[in-house]
């Protein structure tokens, strides 16, 4: 499992932290990966090789770079780079891809978008980029989850308040394997190229020394009635 700590020696700043567990929950290996001030892992997926992929993001320069570690099956670093441009830039979402390499979802504030926009990088086993969108509206679009399907396309899913609603509606679009996707030109989407320039990161690996409690939760059954809603499709494309 990935998410963040400000434990172990972080010095108050939230860094990337791993943890491998055994079928009973008990810790295989944990470890902490800091590069910069503040670095939030938010995706994690075990990798065909027996390593896995981690996603999430890193402070930079003027504001959030998207961050990829690859590990190896025993946590430690097998390559890490940063995506990102002069804004805010996260990953929310990663998986791995039938050719070997990687897909990752998540939005951002660069590369001219007028608010957040989905951000999602098409990239080779190695972590350079084989293509590069972003897709939007007027206002705010936020990716949240991305999985290829099975005709070698992608569905990536999240929350927009540029269409719909404007009030955080559900987002969702079906791209093609070069990541392209035919919007309606009245609609108001737009699907842009991206210009980011991997740059490879050094961060430091530290072993974490997390204690297993077990805990005495409560389960209890709950009431909660099916309701048929009445939602609207809007569609931007084709």
């Amino acid at each position: 499992m990935a998410g963040y700590t400000a434990s172990f020696g972080a010095g108050g700043y939230d860094d990337f932290w791993v943890l491998k567990l055994e079928s009973d929950g008990t810790i295989s290996w944990q470890k902490r990966y800091s590069d910069t001030i503040d670095d939030l892992a938010s995706s994690v997926q075990q990798t065909r090789d027996g390593g896995y992929i981690v996603a999430g993001y890193s402070v930079a320069a003027g504001g959030y770079d998207l961050w990829v570690l690859k590990l190896n099956s025993n946590g430690t670093v097998a390559w890490q780079k940063t995506y990102g441009g002069t804004v805010w830039d996260y990953a929310t979402s990663i998986q791995q891809t039938s050719d070997g390499g990687y897909i990752v979802a998540g939005y951002t504030c660069s590369f001219g978008a007028r608010d957040d926009d989905f951000w999602v990088l098409k990239l080779k086993s190695d972590g350079t980029i084989s293509w590069q969108k972003r897709y939007g509206g007027a206002y705010g679009d936020d990716a949240h989850s991305v999985q290829q399907t099975t005709d070698g396309g992608y569905i990536v899913g999240g929350g927009t308040y540029s269409f719909g609603a404007a009030k955080s509606d559900f987002w969702l679009l079906k791209l093609r394997s070069d990541g392209t996707i035919t919007f309606n030109p009245k609609s108001g989407a737009q699907m842009i190229d991206t210009d980011a320039v991997p740059v490879d990161t050094n961060c430091t690996v530290t072993d974490t020394k997390a204690i297993v409690t077990d805990t005495s939760a409560t389960v209890t059954d709950t009431n909660a009635v099916p309701v048929d809603t009445d939602a609207t499709v809007q569609q931007q494309a084709p």
